[in-house]
């Protein structure tokens, strides 16, 4: 059995970037552009570690290295697009 692994580090990766939002807007830009640094590092790894793309298309998967499951972007995934690059995100979920 697969936990969903990519899944929550997602999250994750969303809630960092989401404190880079609140320290921005409390006055914290040092600590801001400290978690913005941390989160856009994050997110690039987990595009490559999260995603099957060998597949055809390529998806995201449960387990890092487990290609032949498929995960599933829903709220997550609007986020993310709002958050980082919507062309690389896009280019892993479709349009």
């Amino acid at each position: 059995m697969y936990r969903n692994q990519t899944n929550l580090a997602l999250k994750g990766i969303i809630g960092i970037q989401a404190m880079a939002v609140i320290s921005n807007t409390t006055g914290h830009p040092d600590d801001a552009s400290n978690h913005s640094s941390i989160a856009k590092d994050y997110i690039a790894r987990w595009q490559t570690l999260g995603v099957a793309h060998d597949a055809n298309p390529p998806h995201t998967t449960l387990s890092y290295g487990a290609n032949e499951t498929h995960g599933q972007l829903a709220a997550p995934g609007a986020l993310i697009i709002l958050t980082f690059s919507r062309a690389s995100v896009q280019s892993v979920c479709g349009s």
